[in-house]
C-alpha cells in the first residue's frame, strides 16, 4: 500500500463540484486549500474543466477528454491568494495518447 502514497502524508477531501460548476467555483476550491498543501488535485466535468485548463495553463487545449489530466503549477505561500495567471503549464495527458 505504501507504493500509492508517493510521499503524500495526508489526503484531504474538499468540496464536491457538482456537474457543471462554474470556473470561479473551481478557483474557490483552490483558494480554500490549506497553506501546507503542496499538491491540489481537482476532478470535474466539461465544459468547465477545459475552460479551467486553458485559463490555468496559458495554452490552448480544445478539449480535456474523459480521464484527461492537465498539470499546472503555481508558486504560492497562501492558496487563498491564488489567481489563474499565477499557474504555469507543465503537461497534458489523456488515454488515447498511449494507444497505438
Amino acid at each position: 500500500m505504501d507504493d500509492f502514497k508517493n510521499g503524500i502524508d495526508t489526503i484531504l477531501l474538499g468540496r464536491y463540484l457538482a456537474g457543471e460548476a462554474s470556473p470561479e467555483e473551481v478557483f474557490d476550491v483552490l483558494r480554500s486549500a490549506p497553506d501546507d498543501a503542496r499538491f491540489v488535485y481537482l476532478f470535474g466535468h466539461n465544459p468547465t474543466f477545459t475552460w479551467v485548463a486553458n485559463n490555468l495553463s496559458g495554452v490552448r487545449i480544445d478539449n480535456v477528454p474523459t480521464c484527461g489530466v492537465v498539470h499546472a503549477q503555481a508558486n504560492l505561500e497562501h492558496w487563498k491568494k491564488f489567481q489563474p495567471q499565477y499557474a504555469a503549464f507543465v503537461g497534458f495527458h489523456y488515454p488515447k495518447q498511449f494507444l497505438s
